[in-house]
């Protein structure tokens, strides 16, 4: 029974991974937020939920070294398993401006955690207790630093993509080649006959046509109107080269070359093409460009929500469908307290991470699971740990000096990914060599 309830746990756990990360993406850019940022808020704290249920209902019964060991077991599972097998699956490429910076936190975090418990450590070794002085310390700078690392991510975006300056008038005027329209001739005085014959905007039409009577402002697809519109073109004879002629009789005493026998052409054309449906006329006789065809619009703001709702509902339900088993098993096989908490108890919590960042991966999206990963170990330290101290002082009795570093080591090796090598990538052998130290610090915890 208790394996079918962990296989059951864990397909919530892998349903809910996508939902939320489908969701998360969507809506990173719906709202134009880096999915850096998402995957630092509300995917890092959507599922470190589980830890955050476990250590707090731990904490108030009583049973610290549940609540310290499930943080610890599980910022170290974070790195070495998490960040292992995802960099086995793929490389991961870091992110040179928010990486840099946020891994740095990351490090900063686990080490803040060391000097809260090195004043607290026994003469073997193991920590007496985090008061809840420390705890209201950690919630504080957790803030603080959630703030600061979401305006620092969202300065750094609006570096990379600068909001486009307005267009000015004569940038408008571009054809659909992309070339510059030529600026458009003054309007002539408009005569008491022309406001009459087409209304007061037939002055500002009859400006912008040619001798011969088209007009000279180009459409939408780059042709002249009588050009577009061929059945109105062919249905009107050219006039008469007499007609053209220059004359006191026939060229108007503006000079725009206009004759009477091309106005009478030029304003069939306005009418035949005014007849036709679905064609829009502006006032300065172009036709007007039809919009642009809408791509399909995204997803609905409730349906997001919705999505990422029922994702963190499965990733909590699923996981806490996982540790119960998981925990039952272990306690058969007659495991102390702290050790499963670090182990069973942590990796339980943490399958929420592992399957989101594993989506994430698999999608093409290895800020997002990066993201989750050092988003997920401050959150652990910080939020959850904080508040587990805050509600009730830890007095755990099985949480040892070689754990603390474990947490500090996986951190650093993080950091030094980061900053040592040139290609800034977590190959497939950093992987390995990550899951190797997490199977040796496994076998010396089962050994103690």
């Amino acid at each position: 029974m208790d394996i079918l309830l962990l296989l059951l746990g864990l397909g919530l756990i892998l349903a809910g991974a996508n939902f939320l990360t489908d969701g998360s993406a969507a809506l990173a850019q719906r709202f134009r937020v880096s999915e850096f940022v998402i995957g630092l808020t509300i995917v890092a704290i959507g599922t470190s939920t589980p830890e955050l249920v476990v250590s707090v209902l731990s904490a108030i019964g009583g049973q610290s070294d549940v609540a310290i060991g499930n943080v610890v077991g599980s910022n170290i599972f974070n790195v070495f398993v998490i960040l292992g097998l995802c960099a086995l699956v793929r490389p991961l490429p870091l992110s040179r401006g928010n990486v840099r910076r946020d891994i740095p936190v990351g490090l900063g975090a686990s080490l803040l955690l060391l000097a809260f418990t090195l004043p607290h450590l026994s003469a073997t070794g193991h920590l007496d207790r985090i008061g809840r002085v420390e705890g209201i310390a950690m919630l504080l700078l957790y803030a603080g630093l959630t703030l600061w690392m979401i305006r620092a991510a969202q300065r750094a975006a609006s570096l990379l993509h600068p909001a486009p300056r307005p267009a000015s008038a004569r940038s408008r005027r571009q054809d659909a080649d992309g070339l510059l329209a030529p600026e458009p001739p003054a309007a002539p005085p408009a005569t008491p006959d022309a406001m009459r014959a087409d209304g007061p905007g037939n002055a500002l039409r009859s400006a912008a046509t040619t001798p011969e009577g088209r007009s000279a402002a180009p459409s939408a697809g780059g042709n002249t109107p009588s050009d577009s519109v061929p059945e109105a073109a062919d249905a009107i004879p050219p006039a008469p080269a007499a007609t053209r002629s220059a004359g006191p009789e026939t060229a108007r005493s503006d000079g725009s070359g206009e004759t009477p026998g091309s106005r009478g052409t030029d304003r069939v054309q306005r009418t035949e093409e005014a007849q036709r449906p679905g064609r829009a006329q502006r006032t300065d006789g172009a036709a007007r460009p039809q919009p642009a065809t809408v791509g399909r619009p995204g997803k609905a703001l409730w349906l997001l929500a919705a999505m990422i709702v029922g994702g963190l509902a499965g990733l909590v339900i699923g996981g806490e469908l996982f540790l119960r088993s998981a925990t039952r098993i272990a306690r058969h096989l007659g495991v102390s307290e702290s050790v499963i908490a670090i182990t069973l108890v942590a990796g339980g919590t943490s399958l929420p991470e592992l399957a989101s960042s594993l989506v994430s991966v698999l999608k093409g999206k290895p800020d997002m699971a990066l993201g989750n990963i050092v988003g997920s170990n401050i959150a652990n330290i910080l939020l959850i740990l904080g508040l587990s101290a805050t509600i009730r002082p830890l007095a755990p009795g099985g949480i040892t000096l070689p754990d603390i570093l474990m947490v500090v080591l996986s951190s650093l090796l993080l950091l030094l990914t980061a900053f040592t090598f040139r290609r800034r990538t977590i190959d497939r052998w950093e992987g390995a060599l990550f899951l190797a130290i997490y199977g040796g610090y496994l076998g010396w915890l089962l050994a103690r």
